[in-house]
């Protein structure tokens, strides 16, 4: 009999100890958890300051490129005729001629013993003028850029993405046997190349 309690007295204590440790074990999840919780609302507190820096920040850029906008327009390109105008609204437009991915700066003729060739075409802008809108359209090329390329043979994929302030268009050419390339453009576009003529040839090696 007395055996009997020793065990259910026993079988108590366990049961207690038991539930002692998991509401220990409880509290110290939950406290971990409290303290989790607290970095982060303090990580919270810090990156919002930080973007709240980061506003005003852009917000003074932001005037500060007006007002120098501001300048230029009234107390330079009221200044300025057309004449003087056409040469600094073009020199906001850039233009390249890469074929496979080395820059052409001038006009030649291009040996290659691949079979794939890449001719890309770009015009490049700045994000930010300070010249007003109308006026920097001005510098870029006249027409559609298509409209100063000539390429043949014309069995070719062409592709025309634009990246904002880039705009490209890539003739790639796939399976060449032996063929000439011919790369023709405008006298526009040979002007704003760079370049001193307005072809070049692609040559497959022997």
């Amino acid at each position: 009999m007395k055996g009997h309690v020793f065990i259910l007295i026993v079988t108590f204590i366990l049961a207690g100890c038991t539930s002692d440790d998991e509401q220990i074990e409880a509290e110290s999840s939950l406290n971990d958890a409290e303290e989790e919780l607290e970095k982060l609302q303090e990580e919270n507190k810090e990156l919002h300051h930080e973007a709240e820096e980061h506003r005003e920040q852009n917000e003074s850029l932001h005037e500060e490129l007006q007002a120098y906008k501001d300048f230029i327009n009234k107390d330079v390109i009221e200044s300025l005729d057309n004449t003087q105008l056409q040469p600094l609204a073009k020199s906001q437009w850039d233009y390249k001629l890469v074929i496979d991915g080395k820059e052409m700066t001038e006009t030649k003729t291009i040996e290659t013993s691949s079979s794939e060739v890449e001719i890309r075409f770009v015009e490049e802008q700045p994000l930010h003028t300070v010249l007003p809108h109308e006026i920097h359209n001005e510098g870029q090329i006249s027409s559609n850029l298509t409209e100063h390329i000539e390429i043949s043979p014309a069995e070719y994929d062409r592709q025309a993405p634009a990246g904002g302030n880039i705009n490209s268009i890539i003739y790639r050419f796939n399976n060449l046997q032996k063929e000439t390339i011919h790369v023709t453009v405008t006298d526009e576009l040979r002007n704003r190349l760079g370049m001193e003529k307005n072809e070049i040839k692609i040559l497959m090696e022997e």
